[in-house]
């Protein structure tokens, strides 16, 4: 039996619920994260489409905030602040 792990970044949706935002960005979905997205969405940060009283966040808004998304400088392994 093959065992065949799949990283949601994998599997990209157009769009994604702030549950999916929330588990890409943070690895999990509860009270603090949830929060924490919805606090984005109504201060601007991250652009939401809302349908009656869903949030829809497009995959390009999430790519923002994403580790991977960011260069690494030279490949200098940086720890703390400098």
């Amino acid at each position: 039996m093959e065992i065949v792990l799949v990283n949601s970044l994998d599997q990209i949706k157009p769009l994604n619920t702030p549950k999916d935002t929330a588990v890409m960005l943070w690895g999990h979905w509860n009270d603090t994260t949830r929060k924490r997205i919805y606090r984005w969405i109504h201060n601007g940060n991250l652009e939401a489409l809302r349908d009656g009283k869903s949030y829809w966040i497009p995959h390009k808004e999430i790519t923002k905030y994403l580790p991977q998304a960011t260069e690494k400088r030279n490949g200098d392994l940086r720890i703390g602040n400098g």
